[in-house]
């Protein structure tokens, strides 16, 4: 979001979109002023830079989702998690995109991040791209080699 102070993000699904597709109606209405501008700053050398301030939007959803259950959420915080292992370099080819992990990893537990790559060596062919992974209870990847 482009809030100057930022006290949440704010998760909405979008219920219109104009003919024109420049605007979208959401629900719930937002809390928030959401700022679409560009400002003109002056750098120290006194060059004037321009800097796009728009409003930060993702597709959350996917048809593939990973997630705790419900007693993963306060004062659990302990949600799914994908850990991949094998016995060395490039033994494990994981190439994981377009998914959708929620209320995952797992707090303050070692190496209990959504997703783990987990002492597997050199990982050149694998990948994780694309995905959508929000409320999270620990970091999103581990590449741990």
């Amino acid at each position: 979001m482009t809030l100057l102070r930022r006290p949440a993000p704010e998760k909405r699904t979008i219920t219109a979109i104009s003919a024109d597709g420049t605007s979208v109606t959401v629900a719930p209405p937002l809390l928030f002023a959401h700022m679409g501008e560009t400002r003109s700053y002056t750098t120290s050398s006194g060059e004037t830079q321009l800097v796009q301030l728009r409003a930060e939007v993702a597709l959350l959803s996917r048809n593939v989702r990973i997630e705790g259950d419900d007693d993963s959420v306060a004062p659990a915080l302990y949600g799914a998690h994908l850990m991949l292992h094998s016995i060395g370099h490039e033994s494990l080819v994981a190439r994981i995109e377009n998914i959708e992990m929620y209320h995952a990893g797992q707090y303050a537990r070692k190496e209990r991040h959504p997703i783990n790559f987990h002492r597997i060596g050199h990982v050149e062919q694998s990948y994780v791209r694309s995905n959508s992974l929000h409320n999270l209870y620990y970091r999103a990847v581990q590449m741990n080699t």
